[in-house]
Parts: structure tokens; sequence; C-alpha cells
């Protein structure tokens, strides 16, 4: 099954997007559900948020993304697939309308920020709106797994 081709512009298409699929089902075109697929988004913006736990090696943060990768990311609004998940960030399924809810939540938290506290781990210093474009470039990474029926 192929993935769906996303490319979210707002946090207000992602939402629906993610009630979407909890309401009427969906398929998946990868090994993650949408508990999974929630709880990995929610940890991400709540880490953006609170600080990381995690930082990227100094060669990738400080020579390949300034570089190479940054500009393309956003210019591209793509993450390759099969990229490994930070450590702590992937989960086990879990009661899917509990972790909707949490990223609903989250989504909401992230939406209304107005100021990004943290350096992110790999781009470091972000501006608002490219930490709100990392989030729905991100999101639509994952969701594009998830194939509504």
């Amino acid at each position: 099954m192929d993935r769906r081709e996303l490319d979210y512009k707002d946090f207000d298409q992602l939402i629906a997007d993610a009630k979407r699929l909890h309401e009427h089902g969906y398929d998946k075109a990868g090994r993650w559900d949408l508990s999974q697929t929630c709880e990995h988004l929610s940890f991400a913006m709540n880490q953006s948020l609170d600080g990381y736990t995690f930082k990227g090696p100094w060669f990738l943060r400080k020579v390949l993304v300034p570089l190479f990768v940054k500009r393309s990311f956003y210019k591209s609004r793509k993450i390759q697939a099969g990229l490994p998940a930070p450590d702590g960030s992937v989960f086990d399924p879990i009661d899917e309308s509990q972790a909707v809810q949490a990223f609903l939540n989250t989504t909401q938290r992230v939406k209304q920020t107005q100021q990004w506290p943290h350096l992110h781990p790999i781009f470091e210093k972000l501006t608002n709106d490219q930490w709100r474009q990392f989030h729905l470039i991100h999101a639509a990474h994952h969701f594009s797994f998830l194939i509504p029926k």
C-alpha cells in the first residue's frame, strides 16, 4: 500500500486529519498505528516546548545540517522514510482514544505557542515559524503512512 501525499499548511488541517483517522478508521502503509503515531508526535512537540532529552551529533548539528539539510527540509517539506527515530520516541500501541486526545491537547499547546524556549536537537536555532513548520512537516511524514478508509 502506498503512502499518502500530505503537506499540512496549518494545525487545523492536522487536527482534522487526526480526528478523521480516529473516527473513520485507516489502513497502515507502515509499521505504526494511530496511537503510536500520536504518541511519537506528542513526544516531539512536548520536547520542543519543555526541553529535549537528547542532542544530535556535533558534526551533524554544526556542519551537515546548516550546509545541506535544513534548507532542503523546509523547501521540500519531506522527511526521508526509514530514518531512525530518536531513542525514547517510539512507543508500543496504547488505547487509541487516549493517544489521540493527548495528541490533540499537545497540538493545541503548540498552536498557541508564541516563543520557543529550546534549541532543536538537530537543527538547533529555529524561528517561531520554522518551529511550526517543523512540526507540520514531521506530522505529515508520519500521518502519510495512515490511509483513511
